[in-house]
């Protein structure tokens, strides 16, 4: 989720876990949780691409999807 105060509203509310930033988090409204640090994190990006299939024929499309790898 790209919106912090979301993810704390859904971590508050349930018992999953969210990764968040540590300087742009304000947890003031959800003083029940916890910030912990991550030591060793080893995190990578996974970008799905969904589009109809006369869309991911664009030369700009191509050019988008090749840079990233999908």
């Amino acid at each position: 989720m790209n919106e912090f105060l979301v993810a704390a509203a859904v971590v508050s509310a349930s018992g999953c876990i969210a990764l968040m930033p540590r300087y742009t988090t304000d947890l003031h409204d959800h003083p029940e949780l916890v910030l912990r640090p991550l030591s060793h994190p080893a995190l990578g990006r996974y970008i799905d691409c969904l589009a109809r299939p006369e869309t991911l024929e664009r030369a700009n499309v191509k050019t988008v999807l090749s840079e990233t790898g999908a």
